[in-house]
């Protein structure tokens, strides 16, 4: 029986993290042809690994997607091993968090570049691809973080950034409507995962507390629960949906 992205190739980031990886096995395991791109060459190659080791066809490229020049490359890249872009999954993304008092200049530009200009640069290249393939989906990782206020966490920058995010998935949407291009955004809550653990602090027993408070299970999601909406974002399953977000909160953004 076929898979759900049967054919389809996509390129996605940040998959030396959990998300990322889980992205690469779960599109692979659908059907896809992936390339998987990370700031992080030796995380990267052991999510490749993995997905060739269950017998999937993907491939890696190291990318720091905060510099143009090397988007460039990863694109060439791409369309050398595959011929073109059907996916683009922007999952990709490093901030800074602390409270507004201690939050520097430099910490406020890391965030914004690393979480929303590195969307922005990657779909800048990726779009005119995405039209010369007939269409097809892009999906950006926001956060709830840019929909409502977080405690805890020290969020100005990393909630402004991904504010951003969903402001350009909408209009971005908006633009490329007659191109055959669907754009929208996932917004999660809280997700366990080593690397959002170590930038937010999550260790201390404070910060946890408040954390799940919200969530209606008072407990936190797995990157499998954001990647299954991916998932369907990217299949043609969701053929009437674009400019959307979706929030994967268990119910954070509802009161």
């Amino acid at each position: 029986m076929p898979g759900r992205l049967e054919d389809k190739v996509a390129l996605i980031t940040g998959t030396g993290g959990a998300q990322g990886r889980v992205a690469v096995q779960l599109f692979t395991r659908e059907g896809a042809k992936v390339v998987g791109t990370d700031i992080s060459g030796r995380r990267g190659e052991e999510t490749l690994e993995l997905v060739r080791g269950e017998g999937h066809d993907s491939v890696f490229y190291r990318c720091d997607l905060a510099e143009e020049t090397e988007i460039e490359q990863l694109v060439a890249f791409a369309l050398e091993s595959y011929g073109g872009l059907d996916i683009v999954y922007n999952n990709a993304a490093r901030a800074k968090f602390a409270p507004f008092a201690e939050l520097t200049m430099e910490d406020w530009q890391f965030t914004i570049r690393n979480e929303m200009d590195v969307i922005f640069l990657l779909c800048k290249r990726t779009v005119p691809v995405l039209i010369e393939r007939g269409g097809g989906s892009i999906i950006n990782v926001a956060s709830i973080g840019g929909v409502v206020g977080m405690p805890g966490l020290g969020n100005v920058a990393h909630g402004a950034a991904k504010a951003g995010v969903i402001g350009l998935t909408k209009n971005l949407a908006v633009e490329v409507r007659d191109k055959g291009i669907r754009v929208n955004a996932i917004a999660p809550g809280i997700i366990d995962t080593p690397g959002a653990a170590q930038a937010a602090g999550w260790d201390d027993p404070e910060i946890w507390a408040a954390l799940t408070l919200k969530p209606l299970t008072h407990k936190a999601g797995q990157p499998e629960d954001v990647v299954n909406c991916a998932l369907y974002l990217a299949s043609d399953e969701s053929s009437y949906v674009t400019g959307s977000v979706f929030t994967i909160d268990d119910g954070w953004a509802a009161w």
